[in-house]
């Protein structure tokens, strides 16, 4: 289920279960406004607290109390996949990374990212990187084991509000404070020319295929019909080859 956290005048924070609406109680913590929070499995959270601090909370045991967690000025907060660590972006452009399944009181480690706030994160559905949108329009790709920036995206005009990733972890979207919304492709150049090739050759040789099939009399609507069965075409290929399909009946 999908939760949605929020509070009022430095209050309690009010959890509701998404689609719908439900709510699903308190958790015994004190936060402004909409809290920043982040799924860790599914019984526990992450949560900014309005103290300048953050906690790790039960989902649905009010019985067990929360667990601080080490950060200094947290802005937003991310977990990876497997729950097991959240990373905080700060105001002051660092990073907190904490083991979720470590003893408590166990310290973070931190990346000292020297820029601006850390306004967003997201982690890639591998949790093998982790994407930090900054006040100063950046948006950077860390390595969250070895704790290292291995690129930044610098096409923003305005601070990076938001951060979500493909589900096939090929593509980060951000958003900026003057409406823009961008798509950063998260694949190595040399990766994204080979799968473009592949895809050029399956496109090449289906449209050999229906030439021959038109010509031996059949349809184009049945070319048609196995063409958008054809499993191992992806909608982009599909696409393209149904364009070719048009182009041989309507162009000869």
């Amino acid at each position: 289920e999908a939760l949605f956290a929020t509070t009022v005048a430095a209050g309690p924070v009010g959890v509701w279960g998404l689609p719908g609406l439900a709510y699903r109680g308190a958790w015994p913590v004190r936060a402004f406004g909409v809290a920043p929070f982040a799924r860790a499995g599914d019984d526990r959270a992450v949560v900014v607290r309005d103290d300048g601090t953050a906690a790790l909370v039960p989902v649905g045991d009010d019985a067990v109390p929360p667990r601080v967690l080490e950060v200094v000025g947290p802005a937003s907060v991310a977990v990876a996949p497997d729950g097991g660590t959240a990373v905080f972006g700060t105001l002051g452009g660092s990073a907190y990374v904490h083991d979720l399944r470590a003893p408590a009181g166990t310290p973070p480690r931190v990346w000292r990212a020297v820029r601006d706030t850390v306004t967003s994160a997201a982690f890639a559905p591998d949790g093998s990187r982790v994407f930090l949108g900054f006040g100063d329009n950046r948006v950077a790709v860390w390595d969250p084991e070895a704790g290292t920036e291995q690129l930044v995206l610098e096409r923003h005009r305005s601070m990076v509000t938001g951060l979500a990733v493909t589900p096939d972890g090929t593509t980060v979207v951000a958003a900026d404070g003057q409406g823009a919304v961008m798509a950063w492709s998260t694949e190595p150049l040399a990766v994204r020319w080979r799968r473009a090739a592949e895809e050029r050759g399956r496109v090449a040789a289906w449209r050999t295929r229906l030439r021959a099939r038109l010509a031996a009399g059949e349809t184009a609507a049945t070319v048609r019909a196995s063409l958008d069965a054809d499993p191992g075409l992806s909608a982009r290929e599909r696409g393209s080859a149904w364009v070719a399909l048009l182009t041989e009946v309507f162009g000869r």
